[in-house]
């Protein structure tokens, strides 16, 4: 059904998501210039004063592409046409018929020439800029600028500004247009997300996980596509909704938890092995993998190569960090070993129990074991019980029979107000007594 819902959206053209970015980064941009100033140049005391900035701003980034539009006269840049699609953004119901500022910036150069794109960025603060304006100081300034190449100067702007009250930005409308314009171009590339995440079909997540993720990461992407790069947007997501997916099959996909780290140098391991084999024709050795993920100096592989070859030796201090490249391969290697639940099924039906009735627990002593250790811890009470108080407090403290800690015969000297050597006198006198044959009965097999 999902899949089926995200085939029926259309695909956008470059203009039209190069005018949604727009939309979506407006909102955002003029928060940051009525925070931080514009350019930089600190917080405007009042709307209006912001308003003359930002105009200003405007002005010296259409004067800077003034060499770039007397270059390209067979495409025309003029003032009025740049402001007409701005307006038609904040006001049009639908798209313009075509972008202005898209065909000019689009001559093989944009998203090449690092040069070009400072002229992009330029272009598109003025698009931005005039888009955020009152609604109807565009309208204004259209009537007063139709087929101008030129900017209109301060003073025209000035007649413009309102005489009382505030400048009317507008800002919800600007609101709900990035809104719209953030769920237009998510919806439009769902389908890039559902191509991404079936690479990652046998990693363990469901595929309706895995597309959850991609979308987590699309939207982080369209937030932040910048137009002005010169590519498009399914460029620029396709490693946003790739690392989100990657990132959330390193956290969820194992019962215990690979960090990202450790995840992103399993994948290193893994596409050498993958090369070394369709070059070598065989498994390669783990000292040969060490040497294709690890940091090794050019003239330390050709040593390394010569020595595994037979042909050659390696130094000692070479030989060592072979040694610890190989063990960390190894550590590596065993991480993605996968972790079964003792409560498995065993056979092809599942009726022949589960795994973890034919598992040993190391951790428990074997019942034979145990049922002798308490037999012979009875028999040591019981014949403790002979001995007098302070030969059954010394053996009880150096063999820990109580609390399983052993001590020493200066530490029960401490405790009991004794001297070490009437300590060991006690201890020789009491196991005397344990030793003799009618007294100790059943625990002749245990005692030295």
């Amino acid at each position: 059904m999902y899949l089926r819902e995200i085939g029926r959206g259309d695909l956008l053209t470059g203009e039209q998501e190069l005018w949604l970015a727009l939309q979506i980064s407006a909102e955002h941009w003029f928060v940051k210039i009525k925070t931080d100033g514009v350019d930089g140049r600190g917080p405007a005391t009042s709307d209006k004063e912001l308003l003359r900035r930002l105009w200003a701003a405007i002005g010296v980034h259409w004067s800077l592409l003034a060499k770039e539009r007397k270059r390209a006269p067979g495409k025309s840049l003029n003032f009025s046409n740049v402001l007409a699609e701005a307006t038609t953004l904040r006001i049009g119901p639908g798209w313009p018929a075509h972008s202005v500022v898209r065909g000019w910036l689009h001559n093989g150069r944009w998203g090449t020439d690092p040069t070009w794109n400072v002229v992009a960025e330029s272009l598109l603060y003025v698009l931005r800029g005039l888009y955020l304006l009152p609604l109807n100081m565009q309208v204004e300034l259209a009537r007063k600028v139709t087929r101008a190449r030129s900017l209109p100067t301060a003073a025209v702007l000035e007649a413009m500004l309102p005489k009382r009250g505030a400048v009317p930005w507008d800002m919800a409308e600007v609101h709900r247009r990035s809104e719209q314009a953030m769920e237009t171009l998510v919806r439009s590339n769902l389908r890039l997300v559902v191509s991404v995440a079936k690479r990652y079909f046998a990693s363990g997540m469901s595929m309706l996980d895995l597309i959850q993720e991609g979308n987590i990461g699309l939207m982080k992407g369209v937030k932040k596509y910048d137009p002005a790069r010169g590519y498009r947007l399914s460029t620029y997501a396709t490693w946003w909704i790739r690392q989100s997916i990657t990132r959330s099959i390193a956290d969820q996909a194992r019962t215990i938890r690979i960090p990202v780290h450790m995840t992103e140098a399993i994948n290193r391991i893994n596409r050498a092995r993958r090369q070394l084999t369709q070059q070598l024709g065989r498994e390669p050795r783990l000292e040969e993998l060490a040497l294709e993920v690890e940091e090794f100096a050019p003239a330390e592989i050709d040593a390394v190569r010569l020595a595994l070859a037979g042909t050659g030796s390696m130094e000692p201090e070479l030989k060592r960090k072979l040694d610890l490249a190989t063990r960390k391969i190894v550590k590596t290697i065993q991480l993605t070993e996968e972790t079964v639940s003792l409560d498995a099924p065993m056979g092809s039906t599942g009726t022949d129990g589960d795994l973890g009735d034919i598992t040993a627990d190391t951790g428990v002593a074997a019942v034979s074991e145990q049922a002798s250790k308490n037999a012979l811890r009875d028999s040591i009470r019981q014949k403790l019980s002979l001995l007098l108080e302070n030969e059954r407090r010394v053996l009880d403290m150096r063999y820990g029979l109580t609390d399983g800690k052993i001590r020493t015969l200066e530490e029960i000297g401490s405790t009991l107000k004794l001297t070490r050597e009437r300590v060991r006198q006690i201890e020789a006198k009491a196991l005397r007594k344990l030793r003799n044959t009618s007294r100790n009965g059943d625990l002749r097999g245990h005692l030295l």
